[in-house]
This record gives structure tokens, C-alpha cells and sequence, in this order.
């Protein structure tokens, strides 16, 4: 990770029981150590956010960089007017906009799931074709079958694990309209998998 740098007087204003928003408070001080808090913290669950909405692995990493530059860049100016996963991530998903804007596409999953066993199995990976990994390509297939905004309602409550009024916020719809998404989600994700019952959209 290389990331240009507020300024730093060797003080470490962070410490394990501050908030997100206290820990970028910090970094937009000039503490190095809040920043890589934040960065441990939500590297992984971000980039699984991208992975998930289709994302290729290389893309996603680099989208990942590309919110910490955002936060790095915005640091100056930062105001905790609202939770900071809800900020970050919705820098994700207008970074996801934009990639959509110029690829002229929507982003999908892994559809094929026969082809996508083949390729795993071509790579010399055979320990990779179990019931589970049968499972986990399953639900790839299963999420790039969601409408758009169930997919995005969905992996931000439950991939990236925020609460559904910053789920709301973040997708700029009611709390309401929200919750019916996620719900349908659930319900869609159920049939597709084969543990439940059919759910309109």
C-alpha cells in the first residue's frame, strides 16, 4: 500500500476503542496509525463488496485503492456528518457507477457454473469442486441473477454489514423501499438456490 500522506508529527492519536469517525478525525490530523486502522479494518469486506458485484479480482483491488485515494484526498475537509462506513461506501458505489458509465454495461457474475467448474478444474485445483465450492458458485450465479438494486441493498447489509438506515442513505431511497429490497433479495436468493419459495419483483 502507498498512499500520499497528510502531515504526521509522530504522535499516534489513535487507540483500539475510537470510532471510524474519531480514527479518520485522527488521520485528517495528521495520524498515520488512524489510517491504517481504518484501512485493516475495511480493506477486505470493501473489496468483497466489488468481488460481488462483479467485479474481476485485479479490478476490484484496484477499486479498493482507488476509495482510500478518495478518503486520503477528502481527509482535509472531513466532517462526520454521518457514519464513515456510509460515506466510504458510498464512494464504492459511485466508483461502481462511473466503471459502468464507461464499460457502457451492467456488471455481472459468474452465470455458467459448468464452465466455471471446468476452469477450476483445468487449473489443476480439483480439492476446489466440492459440495462447497459447488455452493459458493451457486450463490455467484445467484447474486448475478438480482435486479440491480436488491444486489447492492443486499451485499451492503449483509457483505459490508452496515445497518439498513445507512443501507438507505447510501442508495439515496427510503428506509422503507430499503428493506422490501433486501427482503426480495432474500426471498430471490432462496428459490435460486433451491431452499425456498418464488419471490416477485
Amino acid at each position: 500500500m502507498s498512499f500520499a500522506q497528510p502531515r504526521y508529527d509522530g504522535t499516534s492519536l489513535a487507540s483500539g476503542q475510537q470510532s471510524d469517525e474519531e480514527l479518520m478525525l485522527a488521520y485528517a490530523a495528521g495520524d498515520l496509525q488512524a489510517f491504517c486502522q481504518l484501512y485493516e479494518q475495511h480493506k477486505n469486506p470493501l473489496w468483497r463488496f466489488f468481488v460481488r458485484r462483479g467485479m474481476a479480482t485485479e479490478c476490484a483491488e484496484e477499486l479498493v485503492q482507488e476509495v482510500w485515494q478518495r478518503v486520503i484526498a477528502s481527509a482535509p475537509g472531513y466532517q462526520p456528518s454521518a457514519r464513515f462506513t456510509t460515506w466510504l461506501y458510498q464512494i464504492a458505489r459511485n466508483l461502481l457507477a462511473d466503471q459502468h458509465r464507461k464499460a457502457h454495461r451492467r456488471f455481472t457474475l459468474v452465470s455458467d457454473e459448468s464452465e466455471a467448474l471446468e476452469s477450476m478444474a483445468s487449473q489443476d485445483y480439483p480439492e476446489a469442486i466440492t459440495e462447497q465450492g459447488r455452493l459458493a458458485l451457486r450463490l455467484k450465479h445467484c447474486l448475478g441473477k438480482l435486479p440491480a438494486l436488491q444486489l447492492d441493498v443486499f451485499l451492503l447489509k449483509e457483505e459490508a454489514g452496515l445497518t439498513m438506515e445507512q443501507v438507505a442513505t447510501i442508495m439515496g431511497a427510503g428506509l422503507d423501499a430499503c428493506k422490501s429490497r433486501w427482503r426480495y433479495a432474500v426471498a430471490n436468493l432462496s428459490k435460486c438456490i433451491g431452499m425456498g419459495a418464488p419471490a416477485d419483483d
